[in-house]
């Protein structure tokens, strides 16, 4: 675990500006008040939860497993096996919210994934920490921020480099950042999975950590 940095070495994921006190834990998940089979129900469900806390953003959902996949046919597996063990950290916010990248950086890769609920704009960032390379993906962007960039472009802590896309931005859902770390990413280039079988669950959760271990909130 040398490869995670000391909290104090972070930049906050979204600046200074926004305090720990703000953010409050969500959970996305269907039940008898909200059905999640549309955005309108997403967004109440994770807005009631935000208001009952007295917070003004909500985070949660690493490795939570989610029905709400079940609205969409670009989470179905090759068998009768759904996704649904959701890899990343989601932040919930206003679409238009900076996001800083929390160390040094390399663009490692960007693209659009266009399907349906799927990413939208996205930025793969690579990290070095003691010697070892780690990634840190950001899906459901705002399309400009794809614009202007190139694999290879060097950032430095603290560069406010991506932004909350909006819904025809960033796959068709409620504004929120998706943070996931990756460990191994292979081949992959501008995308990796954010949401997996369950019986990938063990595999995935080795390779991709917990995103809290890169995220700082400020004080």
């Amino acid at each position: 675990m040398n490869w995670i940095p000391p909290k104090d070495a972070l930049f906050p994921l979204l600046g200074h500006d926004i305090k720990k006190h703000e953010f409050v834990p969500v959970v996305v998940q269907e039940n008898e008040r909200y059905s999640m089979q549309t955005n309108e129900d997403l967004a109440a469900c994770i807005e009631d939860q935000i208001k009952s806390q007295e917070g003004q953003w909500g985070y949660g959902g690493y490795l939570e497993e989610r029905n709400i996949y079940r609205r969409s046919a670009h989470f179905d597996g090759s068998d009768d096996e759904v996704r649904s063990i959701h890899l990343g950290l989601d932040i919930w916010g206003p679409a238009g919210t900076r996001v800083f990248t929390p160390m040094t950086a390399v663009i490692h890769s960007f693209q659009y994934n266009a399907d349906p609920f799927d990413y939208g704009a996205t930025i793969i960032l690579e990290h070095e920490w003691n010697g070892v390379f780690f990634y840190s993906l950001y899906g459901h962007l705002s399309r400009e921020d794809l614009k202007g960039i190139k694999v290879g472009d060097q950032l430095e802590k603290g560069s406010p480099f991506c932004h909350f896309g909006s819904e025809e931005d960033n796959g068709g859902w409620v504004p929120h950042l998706h943070f996931q770390l990756i460990l191994e990413i292979g081949t992959y280039k501008g995308d990796y999975p954010g949401v997996v079988k369950p019986s990938e669950k063990e595999y995935y959760a080795n390779n991709c950590p917990d995103p809290s271990l890169l995220w700082r909130t400020h004080e």
